[in-house]
Formats: C-alpha cells, sequence, structure tokens
C-alpha cells in the first residue's frame, strides 16, 4: 500500500466526536509501536508513530501509557521524540482544559 494512502487513512482514524469509540485502541497503539518501527521503514514508522498516537483520547490514563512506554529500554529516537511531544501537547490540553473548567 503507497505511503500516501496509509497517510489518509491514519488521518481518518482519529476524529474528536468518537472518543469513546477511540479510548480501546490507546492501549492497542502502544502494543503495535514497537513492531511497526521494527517492521517497516523509516517513513510509515514516523508516520504512525505521529499519526496514531490516541491525540484526541486526552487523559490521565493515555499519559500513563506514555510513560510507561517511554521507560522501555532501547525506545528509538524518533519514536522517543515523537512521544514526548505528543505527551507535552496533551498535558498542554488538560491544563488549558483545568483552566477553562476554572473559568466557568
Amino acid at each position: 500500500m503507497p505511503l500516501a494512502t496509509m497517510r489518509s487513512m491514519m488521518r481518518g482514524f482519529h476524529r474528536f466526536d468518537q472518543r469513546r469509540v477511540l479510548e480501546a485502541y490507546a492501549a492497542r497503539y502502544f502494543q503495535a509501536l514497537a513492531n511497526v518501527w521494527k517492521e517497516r521503514d523509516i517513513e510509515i514508522g514516523l508516520a504512525f508513530a505521529r499519526m496514531m498516537f490516541p491525540a484526541v483520547v486526552v487523559d490521565d490514563k493515555t499519559i500513563k501509557l506514555t510513560d510507561q512506554y517511554l521507560a522501555r529500554e532501547n525506545v528509538p529516537g524518533p519514536v522517543r521524540r515523537v512521544l514526548l511531544e505528543a505527551k507535552d501537547g496533551m498535558q498542554r490540553a488538560m491544563r488549558a482544559r483545568a483552566v477553562d473548567a476554572a473559568a466557568q
């Protein structure tokens, strides 16, 4: 399958109005990540790492899953960077939501 087709499919997977459906896939992302990275070329591995991160599932559980993955030995540098950036973005969103909730 061409990379462009894979990217299109990955872009269409995460929809904010489908958060409840996507919650079940958060753990599966972390289960699949090492194999995708190992078995595919770097472009596909990076696309998967970035685009399939469960960014729609903004909660402490996703942060915990990310931290558990990052605690593993031998996490490739590019994957580590993608996960750290995604985690930072999620924590920023959580802080912004907390501020918004406090203002109401």
